[in-house]
Protein backbone atom coordinates (compact mmCIF):
# COMPACT_ATOMS: atom_id res chain seq x y z
CA UNK A 1 0.00 0.00 0.00
CA UNK A 2 1.48 3.45 -1.23
CA UNK A 3 1.42 6.34 0.89
CA UNK A 4 -0.92 8.05 -0.60
CA UNK A 5 -3.74 5.69 0.26
CA UNK A 6 -2.34 5.27 3.86
CA UNK A 7 -2.78 8.99 3.58
CA UNK A 8 -6.80 8.83 2.22
CA UNK A 9 -7.44 5.80 4.69
CA UNK A 10 -6.29 7.74 7.49
CA UNK A 11 -8.57 10.78 6.18
CA UNK A 12 -11.68 9.23 5.97
CA UNK A 13 -10.92 7.29 9.46
CA UNK A 14 -10.42 10.87 10.88
CA UNK A 15 -13.69 12.28 9.20
CA UNK A 16 -15.55 9.07 10.12
CA UNK A 17 -14.41 9.58 13.96
CA UNK A 18 -15.31 13.44 14.02
CA UNK A 19 -18.88 12.68 12.86
CA UNK A 20 -19.21 10.01 15.27
CA UNK A 21 -17.93 12.38 18.13
CA UNK A 22 -20.25 15.05 17.16
CA UNK A 23 -23.30 13.03 16.93
CA UNK A 24 -22.05 11.91 20.61
CA UNK A 25 -21.70 15.11 21.46
CA UNK A 26 -25.03 16.24 19.84
CA UNK A 27 -26.88 13.28 21.25
CA UNK A 28 -25.12 14.22 24.94
CA UNK A 29 -25.41 18.07 24.93
CA UNK A 30 -29.47 17.56 23.06
CA UNK A 31 -30.75 14.57 24.19
CA UNK A 32 -30.03 14.70 27.89
CA UNK A 33 -32.41 15.23 29.87
CA UNK A 34 -32.70 15.81 34.01
CA UNK A 35 -36.14 15.52 34.82
CA UNK A 36 -36.95 16.94 38.37
CA UNK A 37 -38.65 15.06 41.25
CA UNK A 38 -41.76 17.43 40.90
CA UNK A 39 -41.79 17.34 36.94
CA UNK A 40 -42.44 15.80 34.16
CA UNK A 41 -40.93 15.96 30.62
CA UNK A 42 -43.48 14.84 28.02
CA UNK A 43 -41.62 13.88 24.93
CA UNK A 44 -42.56 12.27 21.29
CA UNK A 45 -41.66 10.19 18.88
CA UNK A 46 -41.41 11.94 15.78
CA UNK A 47 -42.09 9.23 13.24
CA UNK A 48 -44.78 7.51 14.78
CA UNK A 49 -46.28 10.56 16.79
CA UNK A 50 -46.67 8.75 20.13
CA UNK A 51 -45.86 10.92 23.32
CA UNK A 52 -44.83 9.53 26.41
CA UNK A 53 -43.42 11.28 29.99
CA UNK A 54 -40.45 10.97 31.29
CA UNK A 55 -39.84 10.51 35.36
CA UNK A 56 -37.95 12.15 37.76
CA UNK A 57 -34.44 11.25 36.72
CA UNK A 58 -31.91 11.44 33.95
CA UNK A 59 -32.78 10.18 30.61
CA UNK A 60 -31.36 10.05 27.09
CA UNK A 61 -33.30 10.83 24.01
CA UNK A 62 -32.05 10.35 20.14
CA UNK A 63 -32.33 13.82 18.25
CA UNK A 64 -34.07 13.35 15.19
CA UNK A 65 -36.22 10.22 16.85
CA UNK A 66 -37.66 12.15 19.87
CA UNK A 67 -38.34 15.35 20.44
CA UNK A 68 -39.26 17.24 23.81
CA UNK A 69 -43.21 18.81 24.30
CA UNK A 70 -43.72 20.27 27.52
CA UNK A 71 -42.25 20.15 31.18
CA UNK A 72 -45.44 19.71 33.41
CA UNK A 73 -45.63 20.43 36.89
CA UNK A 74 -46.64 17.50 39.12
CA UNK A 75 -47.32 20.35 42.61
CA UNK A 76 -50.87 21.07 43.69
CA UNK A 77 -51.59 24.69 42.71
CA UNK A 78 -54.83 25.85 44.15
CA UNK A 79 -56.06 29.58 43.46
CA UNK A 80 -58.28 31.80 45.09
CA UNK A 81 -60.56 32.87 41.27
CA UNK A 82 -62.34 36.19 41.10
CA UNK A 83 -66.07 35.17 41.72
CA UNK A 84 -68.41 33.38 39.22
CA UNK A 85 -71.05 35.80 38.18
CA UNK A 86 -74.26 33.26 37.02
CA UNK A 87 -77.71 33.87 36.38
CA UNK A 88 -80.19 32.14 38.68
CA UNK A 89 -83.55 30.47 37.46
CA UNK A 90 -85.17 33.45 38.22
CA UNK A 91 -82.99 35.54 36.30
CA UNK A 92 -81.11 37.29 39.54
CA UNK A 93 -77.46 37.87 38.80
CA UNK A 94 -75.56 36.34 41.90
CA UNK A 95 -71.35 35.94 42.36
CA UNK A 96 -70.02 32.94 43.26
CA UNK A 97 -67.08 33.24 46.02
CA UNK A 98 -65.27 30.02 45.09
CA UNK A 99 -61.43 28.57 45.80
CA UNK A 100 -59.53 25.77 44.01
CA UNK A 101 -57.90 24.09 46.75
CA UNK A 102 -56.77 20.98 44.58
CA UNK A 103 -55.09 21.31 41.02
CA UNK A 104 -52.53 18.89 40.09
CA UNK A 105 -51.32 17.04 37.28
CA UNK A 106 -51.93 13.11 37.35
CA UNK A 107 -51.55 12.78 33.80
CA UNK A 108 -48.79 14.39 32.24
CA UNK A 109 -48.96 13.21 28.46
CA UNK A 110 -52.80 14.11 28.60
CA UNK A 111 -52.33 17.66 30.31
CA UNK A 112 -49.70 18.43 27.72
CA UNK A 113 -51.34 17.41 24.81
CA UNK A 114 -54.89 17.60 24.31
CA UNK A 115 -55.13 21.24 26.24
CA UNK A 116 -52.72 24.21 26.05
CA UNK A 117 -50.86 23.25 28.92
CA UNK A 118 -49.87 26.79 29.81
CA UNK A 119 -53.78 28.20 29.34
CA UNK A 120 -54.43 25.46 31.94
CA UNK A 121 -55.85 27.40 34.71
CA UNK A 122 -57.47 29.71 32.82
CA UNK A 123 -59.41 26.80 30.90
CA UNK A 124 -60.19 25.42 34.33
CA UNK A 125 -61.69 28.33 35.63
CA UNK A 126 -63.79 28.90 32.63
CA UNK A 127 -65.11 25.31 32.74
CA UNK A 128 -65.80 25.65 36.34
CA UNK A 129 -68.26 29.04 35.75
CA UNK A 130 -70.24 27.15 32.61
CA UNK A 131 -70.49 24.35 35.61
CA UNK A 132 -72.01 26.77 38.35
CA UNK A 133 -74.25 28.49 35.44
CA UNK A 134 -75.44 24.72 34.43
CA UNK A 135 -76.42 24.19 38.36
CA UNK A 136 -77.71 27.92 39.35
CA UNK A 137 -80.04 28.13 36.57
CA UNK A 138 -81.88 25.24 38.20
CA UNK A 139 -82.26 27.01 41.06
CA UNK A 140 -84.26 30.34 41.99
CA UNK A 141 -82.61 32.78 44.24
CA UNK A 142 -85.09 32.06 47.05
CA UNK A 143 -84.12 28.28 47.66
CA UNK A 144 -80.47 29.45 48.42
CA UNK A 145 -81.61 30.46 51.64
CA UNK A 146 -83.55 28.49 54.64
CA UNK A 147 -85.46 30.61 57.73
CA UNK A 148 -88.39 32.93 58.31
CA UNK A 149 -88.77 36.04 56.26
CA UNK A 150 -87.06 38.02 58.75
CA UNK A 151 -83.74 36.15 59.53
CA UNK A 152 -82.75 34.00 56.29
CA UNK A 153 -79.53 32.55 55.91
CA UNK A 154 -77.95 31.28 52.75
CA UNK A 155 -78.81 26.83 52.75
CA UNK A 156 -75.61 25.27 52.92
CA UNK A 157 -77.03 22.22 52.42
CA UNK A 158 -77.96 23.04 48.50
CA UNK A 159 -74.40 24.81 48.13
CA UNK A 160 -72.98 21.36 49.51
CA UNK A 161 -74.93 19.57 47.00
CA UNK A 162 -73.96 22.14 44.04
CA UNK A 163 -70.35 21.48 45.40
CA UNK A 164 -70.18 18.00 44.97
CA UNK A 165 -71.85 18.18 41.46
CA UNK A 166 -69.11 20.05 40.02
CA UNK A 167 -66.71 18.38 41.45
CA UNK A 168 -68.31 15.01 40.06
CA UNK A 169 -68.08 16.94 36.67
CA UNK A 170 -64.46 17.99 37.28
CA UNK A 171 -63.73 14.40 37.27
CA UNK A 172 -65.39 13.01 34.16
CA UNK A 173 -64.43 16.25 32.35
CA UNK A 174 -61.15 17.36 33.56
CA UNK A 175 -59.26 14.24 35.48
CA UNK A 176 -60.17 11.65 32.83
CA UNK A 177 -60.29 13.79 29.98
CA UNK A 178 -57.23 16.86 30.54
CA UNK A 179 -55.70 14.55 32.99
CA UNK A 180 -55.73 17.06 36.04
CA UNK A 181 -57.08 16.55 39.56
CA UNK A 182 -59.37 19.22 40.32
CA UNK A 183 -61.41 19.97 43.40
CA UNK A 184 -63.48 23.22 44.08
CA UNK A 185 -65.09 24.43 47.73
CA UNK A 186 -67.57 26.88 47.54
CA UNK A 187 -67.20 30.13 50.24
CA UNK A 188 -70.07 31.95 49.77
CA UNK A 189 -72.56 33.72 47.83
CA UNK A 190 -72.63 37.64 46.76
CA UNK A 191 -76.28 39.10 46.28
CA UNK A 192 -76.86 41.82 44.18
CA UNK A 193 -77.29 45.14 45.56
CA UNK A 194 -81.25 45.37 45.55
CA UNK A 195 -81.13 41.76 46.74
CA UNK A 196 -78.56 43.10 49.54
CA UNK A 197 -80.92 46.34 50.79
CA UNK A 198 -84.12 43.97 50.76
CA UNK A 199 -82.27 41.25 53.31
CA UNK A 200 -81.24 44.59 54.88
CA UNK A 201 -84.56 45.83 55.23
CA UNK A 202 -85.80 42.81 56.93
CA UNK A 203 -83.00 42.89 59.57
CA UNK A 204 -83.89 46.25 60.17
CA UNK A 205 -87.81 45.33 60.81
CA UNK A 206 -87.03 42.17 63.12
CA UNK A 207 -85.03 44.90 65.01
CA UNK A 208 -88.07 47.14 65.23
CA UNK A 209 -90.51 44.36 65.73
CA UNK A 210 -88.69 43.06 69.18
CA UNK A 211 -88.43 46.73 70.10
CA UNK A 212 -91.83 47.13 70.13
CA UNK A 213 -92.88 43.66 71.52
CA UNK A 214 -90.36 45.07 74.46
CA UNK A 215 -92.16 48.54 74.81
CA UNK A 216 -95.63 46.90 74.74
CA UNK A 217 -94.74 44.07 77.57
CA UNK A 218 -92.99 46.54 79.93
CA UNK A 219 -96.45 48.92 79.25
CA UNK A 220 -98.52 46.03 79.57
CA UNK A 221 -100.83 46.78 76.52
CA UNK A 222 -101.05 45.66 72.55
CA UNK A 223 -98.04 45.85 70.37
CA UNK A 224 -100.39 47.41 68.01
CA UNK A 225 -100.83 50.70 70.47
CA UNK A 226 -97.13 51.02 71.08
CA UNK A 227 -97.39 51.22 67.19
CA UNK A 228 -100.22 53.54 67.09
CA UNK A 229 -98.58 55.58 69.92
CA UNK A 230 -95.19 55.60 68.20
CA UNK A 231 -96.99 56.93 65.23
CA UNK A 232 -99.27 59.93 67.10
CA UNK A 233 -96.02 61.05 68.70
CA UNK A 234 -94.02 61.87 65.68
CA UNK A 235 -97.03 63.38 64.01
CA UNK A 236 -97.24 65.67 67.48
CA UNK A 237 -93.56 66.43 66.92
CA UNK A 238 -93.97 67.61 63.33
CA UNK A 239 -96.73 70.06 64.10
CA UNK A 240 -95.39 71.35 66.67
CA UNK A 241 -92.07 71.48 64.98
CA UNK A 242 -94.11 73.53 62.34
CA UNK A 243 -95.67 75.94 64.80
CA UNK A 244 -91.91 76.91 66.28
CA UNK A 245 -91.14 77.94 62.62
Amino acid sequence: MDIEKILILVAILATFGLTIGALITLIFKEGLIEVDPRRNWVIKNIWTGIPRALDPGTHLIIPGWEEKLMEVTLENEPSDPRNAKVITGDAVEIEVDYVIFHQEVVNAVMAATVIDYKKRTNLIEKRIVAYFQNEFSGHSLEEFFTGDELKKTLDKDILKTIEDNINGLLVSDVKNVWGIMVEIQIENLRLPDKAREVAEEAATAEKEGKRIAVKAKSAGVAPELVVWGDIAYDVARAIVGGLKK
